[in-house]
């Protein structure tokens, strides 16, 4: 059947923790108390309503789980450091609720929570969730301190106004200090975080590696070579972030092998479309959610064409038996029952 053997939910949500900690505490390092108020408040908001809906399900809190605490954590590194408290909650909220209960559970979702939960809170809210303040610059808590403080589109826009006008040293682009979310810039961060999450079996290597190998030689070779032009693309947008966090989720990501490679190679496509020809600000989020629920098809067919395969195999496996010996073949390329 190809069926890919993995780990425990719980232990993958570790580890998905762990990798991002670490962009976590850069955030609030580049951004100040504000980003480590957005973070905390993220997480709580996702714990308590996960707690309420297992309650109203007549569900345990036994059900409860750490990818909660991984969805409060993505959602709050996804946002920029001056947004307002409220579009945070309201994100949260839709994911836990929208994206994973009303669906009868984690297990039986079709969209990340996250990246669902981004989309919906930017079409409500989208001049408080898509300007950003520069790197560096420490907002206040109170939403005064937001007024006062000068906001600008992000890199992943500008770029893409611009065509080809790119500002910032490499290193900068590599290290994420540029306007965007807060937390998915760090492009060497996230990649080291891709090894060390497909080493342990978190992430799927199949899914990851041929998406990240189609947007990387598809904006190659749009982008004539630009480097720093590609770079400024592969960096911002959320690209290498929502690869890791959001399209290889192991909920909606596909089971086996062959339709992990179809789902990479389809998100790949699509983030390439969604940022080049339509001009999305996070063209990842967008490839994510129109691909799982195929991916989830994908899964299906291939599930029931390894059933009647090996239903067909042992079917003929229960007729050689019957007659005793496998049939011999002779020069002529016919067995003996052909003859």
């Amino acid at each position: 059947m190809n069926m890919i053997n993995t780990k425990s939910e719980n232990s993958i949500s570790a580890d998905m923790l762990i990798a991002l900690l670490v962009p976590a505490v850069i955030a609030v390092y580049y951004y100040g108390a504000r980003a480590a108020v957005i973070i905390v408040v993220s997480v709580i908001v996702c714990i308590f309503t996960d707690l309420i809906c297992f309650k109203l399900r007549g569900k345990s809190a036994s059900d409860f789980d750490v990818s909660t605490i991984v969805t409060g954590l993505t959602i709050s590194l996804m946002m920029s450091a001056a947004v307002p408290y409220y579009a945070v909650i309201t994100a949260d909220v839709f994911a836990i609720i929208i994206c994973k209960h009303a669906f009868g559970g984690r297990k039986n979702a079709i969209f990340n929570g996250a990246a669902a939960a981004f989309l919906f809170t930017s079409i409500c809210f989208p001049s408080e969730m898509l300007n950003y303040p520069r790197p560096s610059v420490h907002i206040g808590l109170s939403s005064d301190a937001v007024l006062n403080t000068a906001l600008f589109p992000s890199m992943s826009k500008s770029v893409a106004l611009s065509n080809d006008a790119v500002s910032g040293s490499f290193i900068d682009l590599l290290v994420g200090k540029f306007c965007g979310p807060m937390g998915t810039g760090f492009t060497i961060l996230f990649l080291i975080s891709a090894v060390f999450l497909m080493l342990r079996r978190s992430v799927s290597a199949i899914a990851f590696c041929s998406q990240f190998v189609v947007v990387v030689v598809g904006t190659l070779i749009y982008c004539k070579f630009n480097l720093s032009y590609a770079m400024a693309v592969l960096c911002s947008g959320m690209i290498i972030f929502g690869m890791i966090f959001l399209s290889c989720d192991y909920t909606t990501m596909p089971k086996t092998r062959s339709s992990r490679f179809i789902f990479g190679l389809l998100t790949g496509v699509l983030t390439l479309i969604f940022r080049f020809y339509a001009g999305a600000e996070n063209p990842i989020i967008y490839a994510i959610i129109i691909a799982a629920p195929i991916g989830i098809e994908l899964d299906k067919k291939m599930i029931s064409f390894s059933k009647i395969i090996s239903e067909y195999q042992a079917k003929k496996a229960s007729v050689v038996s019957k007659n005793g010996a496998t049939p011999n073949t002779d020069e002529s390329g016919l067995n003996n029952e052909q003859q």
